[in-house]
Parts: structure tokens; sequence; C-alpha cells
């Protein structure tokens, strides 16, 4: 699954960036054949700070975002 309205090489282009800047890490899943994502709690709180900071920003939640497998 992907959170983002791009196609998967594009997002596995950014993805393998942010892995290379240790700012991802990445977990092969064989249940869905695919590569899992995710970063650290303390990274996590920022950004969620982040768009509390911003009213605007909360308005696009990761829920929300369209998924594309």
């Amino acid at each position: 699954m992907v959170y983002w309205d791009m196609d998967r090489y594009e997002v596995e282009d950014i993805m393998t960036e942010f892995l290379k800047k240790s700012l991802a890490q990445s977990e092969f899943d064989p249940n869905l054949n695919s590569y899992v994502y995710s970063i650290h709690d303390l990274q996590l709180d920022y950004l969620k700070s982040q768009l509390k900071e911003d009213p605007e920003k909360e308005k696009v939640r990761l829920e929300d975002a369209p998924m594309i497998r």
C-alpha cells in the first residue's frame, strides 16, 4: 500500500532517499509481498507537533490519504 498519489517507482525513489539518510527503516512483509516503512517514535512525535502548530496542515491526515497498491 502506498499513501501518496504517485506511482510505485516515484515512491520507491523517495523512500530510498529517506533510508539513505536514516529517516526511515524498511522491512519486507511476505504477507503483503511488499516493503513496509516506519519511522522512529521521536520523528513521529515531531511531525505530529508540527501539524498541531499549523491548522491548515491538520486537515490532511494520513488516514485520509489515497492508497494505491
